[in-house]
């Protein structure tokens, strides 16, 4: 590669990389401004959510957290808590194993899901309004890339 064109695609990816962590410090600051429900912040939100819509399937566990959003046990313990005392989760033993404990939605969780549903319905479309089908799927392909790439580095 000449020197010219690798300097081009140097100053491509540093400007991909500076856009990725633009865009996550805009989503971030912008997750506050999107009404959710009661006292949940747009984390909590998200993470009850899937909990309410996974139990449909079956018991939930912490393990379940983490790889649905990629965070370290130590995150979604903090956050777990923190739903159990605001009072929309309870852990329960379950199964065989009792260490683990699984997640269960309190009544309190359940009158919540559709306000909860409906705030991220709006989160998701105000994210991707005038992005086509076609672009959505190309830019998950190349996140999943980046992931890939990532998670090479990871223990």
């Amino acid at each position: 590669m000449e020197p010219v064109e690798k300097k081009a695609e140097q100053r491509l990816y540093r400007r991909v990389t500076r856009e990725l962590s633009r865009l996550a410090n805009q989503m971030r600051r912008h997750e506050t401004t999107v009404p959710v429900a009661r006292d949940l912040t747009h984390t909590q939100s998200r993470i009850l959510l899937f909990i309410l819509r996974a139990q449909a399937k079956g018991a939930v566990y912490q393990k379940q957290i983490e790889r649905e959003f990629s965070m370290r046990a130590s995150t979604a313990s903090v956050l777990i808590a923190q739903l159990e005392r605001k009072g929309y989760l309870r852990r329960e033993t379950g199964g065989t194993d009792a260490r683990y404990k699984q997640l269960v939605p309190t009544e309190a969780a359940h009158s919540c899901r559709s306000a909860l549903a409906g705030a991220m319905r709006e989160w998701n479309h105000l994210l991707t309004e005038g992005i086509t089908p076609e672009e959505m799927e190309q830019f998950l392909n190349t996140i999943a890339k980046m992931r890939t790439n990532l998670s090479r580095t990871e223990k």
